[in-house]
């Protein structure tokens, strides 16, 4: 029995159909010399980590394929930090961060199309800004993961337990960050939001 293997997990590979590819996907339609090299000597299938047609995040997928219960996810910003090796203390919140480009609308700040351009002084600079950010006790560091990504880790009593920002449609206000509805009465899922 071998007892080491590579597992190659093609996350994000999924598409649809396009009539200028002759009713094939990008994957069906591109030269794939060596992913077609790994299919022949190896084995393959297909996985549903959830549900048959459950959408799930990679982040929720991955975890589940390891073989661990959903119960003990510890949130994608915690496995990000645990990644860059960031100590994470059990009573810390980690917090998987983007910079992006937003545009005043009103009272609203509106997602903008496109990535962000970025310097890395500027990155340093956001870095330091939050070297030292304090606030009702907890306090809040920037960790620069590269390019426009970090994470961010919240000491001092906050509660992962809240709902992200991010609209992930171009054009869409920001959304507000609140406690999720079942820990919408927790005091520290009320406070982290609130910093």
């Amino acid at each position: 029995m071998v007892k080491k293997c590579i597992l190659v997990l093609l996350d994000g590979l999924g598409d649809r159909s396009y009539a200028q590819l002759g009713g094939r996907t990008p994957l069906q339609a591109a030269k794939t010399p060596h992913l077609d090299r790994l299919a022949r000597n190896g084995s393959n299938g297909l996985y549903h980590a959830g549900r048959l047609g459950q959408a799930l995040p990679s982040e929720n997928a991955h975890f589940l394929m390891f073989g661990y219960d959903m119960d003990e996810f510890p949130g994608r910003g915690a496995l990000e930090a645990l990644g860059m090796g960031i100590d994470l203390a059990r009573e810390d919140v980690a917090i998987l961060s983007h910079v992006v480009s937003v545009e005043k609308s009103g009272h609203h700040l509106i997602l903008a199309e496109g990535k962000p351009t970025v310097t890395d002084h500027e990155m340093a600079l956001l870095t330091e800004t939050f070297s030292s950010f304090e606030s009702d006790a907890m306090r809040i560091r920037f960790h620069p993961a590269g390019w426009i990504r970090g994470v961010l880790t919240i000491h001092g009593g906050a509660s992962r337990f809240i709902t992200d920002s991010d609209p992930f449609i171009h054009g869409r206000p920001l959304v507000s960050v609140v406690p999720w509805d079942a820990y919408r009465t927790d005091t520290s899922a009320i406070r982290t939001p609130g910093y």
